[in-house]
């Protein structure tokens, strides 16, 4: 939903932003005045005084424009009084007045936008035009002080049908009375809503608030494996607003002289092509054999690149979860005879997705031993009305058939009952080690090494004549810093400089994102070379070519 208020107060923030919100001249001195003390409505101290009469009418008062989409809904609010009725006729007409006004070149409003002024009055004076629906003169002297609410169509003509407006009463003399509109809308188009005023006695406004709630939006895209749209497949949202260009991956699609990329966050992406428009940030990484401008190391269908920094195992999470209700569904048949959930969770690249499928599986049993239950229950109510032998006992089958039935039924309240507890204690969950939730290391110098450890809860367990150190964390998670690089020359830049290895409880090597990965050009984590690497090691900064 989206809410427009117009307070009218003149501090800075307030003005601001209600100069973007409605049109600013509308919510700007002479229009806005301070409220005598008597008459403010305990929110503020400033309101609209709107009146026809004298040499400089001030007939209108906050007024806004809004596109709108069939389905939605528009709420306006505001609240009125006049503290004095109105003693002789008056007459005044708000289409001459407008024609005055659209005329006009604005001088700047108090703190606001002069270019922004007028937008809204040029379709306020085609709503006015095609004839609006008379207000209602009463002989009580009360002003014809109004909130109205216009609905035009797409083509910007009125819609009399929908256009709606309520008038205050003498319940505002003296004190403000509520004014509202409703309407939900039967097309798209624009509503124009707005306070006015055609007396010549002062009338006050506050608080005018607009509420856009839209209605059912639909808009759905099929993408390859890269990201490319697939032409005929989509169901793009209909109406005059733009398209949601924040679509593949949730990342924002550039749609400007017809490029067709994707903003992956670090670079631009082109689907068409398959290819990168700027260098790799992290080539240097583990991916020197490829190209800086290769996607996915050239399979879409395995690999995924969210943010343009470093391919992924894009499958890993649907494997996680898959493997995480397999492995809660056989716990909880073998009613806890599996060992299945640590196994299966230890090999886990993805923990969050493991734990989640355990949720779902323990769900799946818990209705599977509900189906087992119902089941035996079926059948041993079967088996009551069965045959029955001479001697008033029953046949061989029956007889045999009914340990095999309780045992069905015990088996599956057995089922769901541990399925239960495991879903409720949360049983067989992995968490995420302390290896896998440190932050990336790539380019640290050795200081920052030490001191990420010290931060993460990692203890110095050994450090070798030749600085390389190993540090340990309380649940099993290691990480080792090489900050001369492997001691034998190798054809690969990430062995040969400073680099780090991160290892989970079940030893297995994580990616500098803490995910397992077995490829030593990711699990080679570079952080920054000591200037006396070259006397060390023998071997220049950067060496290797892979």
């Amino acid at each position: 939903m989206r809410t427009l208020k117009a307070t009218l107060e003149q501090d800075k923030p307030t003005h601001d932003r209600e100069s973007q919100q409605f049109d600013s001249l509308s919510v700007s001195q002479p229009v806005a005045v301070v409220v005598p003390g008597a008459y403010s409505n305990g929110a503020g101290s400033w309101a609209a005084r709107l009146n026809a009469g004298g040499a400089t009418p001030t007939p209108l008062g906050p007024l806004t424009q809004l596109g709108v989409q069939k389905g939605d809904t528009v709420t306006v609010s505001a609240l009125g009084f006049y503290p004095v009725a109105q003693q002789r006729s008056f007459w005044f007409s708000l289409g001459t007045f407008l024609a005055g006004l659209v005329g006009q070149q604005p001088n700047a409003p108090v703190g606001g936008d002069p270019s922004r002024g007028r937008q809204n009055l040029p379709l306020l004076q085609v709503g006015v035009a095609a004839g609006l629906a008379p207000l209602r003169v009463t002989t009580k002297g009360v002003p014809l002080g109004y909130l109205r609410l216009l609905v035009f169509d797409k083509d910007s003509a009125l819609v009399s049908a929908q256009t709606q407006q309520v008038q205050l009463t003498q319940l505002a003399n003296g004190g403000y009375e509520p004014l509202s509109l409703r309407i939900k809308l039967a097309q798209d188009g624009y509503v124009t809503a707005y306070v006015g005023n055609e007396s010549d006695v002062d009338v006050y406004f506050d608080d005018i608030t607009v509420e856009h709630r839209q209605g059912l939006q639909v808009q759905e895209t099929q993408y390859d494996p890269a990201g490319l749209e697939l032409a005929g497949l989509a169901a793009p949202s209909p109406g005059i607003r733009g398209l949601n260009n924040y679509r593949f991956n949730g990342k924002e699609f550039q749609a400007d002289l017809g490029l067709a990329w994707n903003h992956q966050d670090w670079r631009f992406f082109d689907p068409q092509l398959l290819r990168w428009h700027s260098v790799d940030p992290e080539v240097e990484n583990g991916q020197e054999s490829w190209t800086p401008y290769s996607f996915g190391y050239d399979n879409a269908v395995r690999y995924a690149d969210s943010d343009g920094r470093c391919p992924c195992e894009g499958l890993s999470t649907l494997t996680s979860f898959t493997n995480g209700v397999a492995a809660a569904m056989a716990d909880n048949f073998s009613l806890g005879g599996s060992n299945r959930r640590e196994r299966m969770g230890n090999a886990s690249s993805n923990p969050d997705a493991f734990n989640a499928g355990q949720n779902f599986g323990d769900r799946l049993s818990i209705v599977q031993g509900y189906v087992e239950t119902t089941s035996a229950i079926v059948e041993a109510a079967l088996l009551g009305g069965g045959e029955v032998g001479s001697g008033g006992l029953a046949t061989p089958a029956v007889a045999l058939a009914a340990p095999l039935v309780v045992a069905q039924g015990v088996h599956g309240v057995a089922m769901a009952n541990r399925a239960m507890n495991n879903l409720k204690d949360q049983n067989g969950r992995v968490n995420s080690s302390a290896a896998e939730e440190l932050p990336r290391m790539k380019g640290s110098s050795t200081a920052q090494v030490e001191k990420t450890m010290q931060q993460n809860g990692f203890n110095q367990a050994k450090k070798t004549y030749n600085s390389n150190s190993t540090y340990k964390h309380l649940d099993g998670s290691e990480v080792r810093h090489h900050p001369y690089g492997n001691q034998n020359t190798g054809p690969y830049k990430s062995g040969n400089n400073s680099h780090v290895h991160k290892q989970n409880p079940a030893g297995q090597p994580l990616n500098d994102r803490g995910i397992v990965d077995s490829n030593p050009n990711n699990n080679h984590i570079g952080t920054r070379n000591p200037a006396d690497l070259p006397q060390v090691r023998n071997r220049p900064h950067g060496a290797g070519t892979q």
